[in-house]
């Protein structure tokens, strides 16, 4: 079975679940060839984990928008597929090319939250839908002032609701899953990784509680630089091993930390991150609403 792909790829699930990084990038390196993106998983591991070279959060040069205007009312933008990028405005989802034309425009009317699902298509939240690749699901009706979303290994997704704070499941016809309420002063985000595990950012307190796929508690990290917590927890990406980008709004820097709360890296506060876009391993876009600019990154 070692040497069986689906195998393989099913036990880096398995050791991410189990917080055990080494056998998890030892499974990568024996997929080999089988998985495109199994050798640079490996390495990214071995960086993130302190067993290799430090990631260096880098900018890689400004995209080539003529009128920095347009980046102004950007909410949230994700990379994209041959050096391009989605934005996120207030009611619509905006794909640009590496040229910065804008190739394709689709309505998600009061938009909330952009982030992509494992494969790199984007799930884009609005004020009572998601829309998710070709796809546009409503919303259930139960769900009131949504304000974060993420897909979930078996095709459904969660959304994360403020007032009285609730977590929602929802499957791709737009029904609810069930529902939980959760304990976060301010709820900023919520994210999935690659073994279903469930991360919720507190924007308040600088802290991002994980569950397990049925919800039971994993842990409660705080995120912490210069030995203060974040005072402002802005955004938040999850990578396919279970390390976290975050933005302090604070200090408009984003900052990588293991899955644990040690910090990695930081773009430094030489460009103002308003928010990050992060495919958790090549491709990552930071974006300066006040300079109105979308910077390319890479460590």
């Amino acid at each position: 079975m070692a040497n069986d792909p689906d195998w393989l790829e099913a036990a880096t699930r398995v050791y991410l679940a189990l917080d055990r990084p080494g056998q998890e990038a030892e499974a990568y390196l024996q997929l080999g060839r089988a998985h495109p993106e199994a050798m640079a998983r490996a390495m990214a591991i071995l960086e993130r984990t302190g067993n290799g070279p430090r990631p260096d959060l880098q900018p890689l040069g400004r995209w080539p928008i003529a009128d920095k205007k347009a980046l102004r009312p950007v909410l949230a933008a994700v990379p994209g597929p041959g050096g391009s990028a989605y934005l996120l405005v207030e009611d619509g989802l905006q794909h640009m090319g590496a040229d910065g034309r804008i190739l394709k425009v689709e309505s998600v009317p009061g938009a909330r939250d952009l982030t992509l699902d494992a494969s790199g298509t984007p799930l884009a939240l609005g004020e009572d839908s998601v829309r998710w690749g070709d796809a546009a699901i409503r919303l259930p009706a139960a769900i009131s002032k949504p304000v974060s979303a993420a897909p979930a290994p078996d095709g459904s997704f969660f959304v994360l609701a403020r007032g009285e704070p609730r977590l929602f499941r929802v499957n791709r016809k737009g029904a609810s899953m069930g529902s939980v309420p959760v304990a976060l002063d301010e709820p900023v985000r919520v994210r999935v990784d690659a073994a279903g595990r469930i991360y919720l950012a507190d924007g308040d307190t600088g802290q991002v509680r994980i569950y397990g796929a049925d919800m039971a508690p994993v842990r409660t990290v705080t995120l912490v630089e210069a030995g203060r917590p974040l005072r402002r927890l802005e955004d938040l990406t999850v990578d396919f091993a279970g390390n976290l980008m975050a933005v302090d709004g604070s200090t408009k820097e984003a900052l990588l930390f293991t899955g644990a709360g040690q910090l990695l890296a930081s773009t430094g506060q030489g460009v103002r991150a308003d928010a990050v876009g992060w495919d958790g391993l090549h491709a990552m876009v930071v974006l300066d609403r006040r300079e109105g600019v979308l910077w390319r990154y890479g460590s």
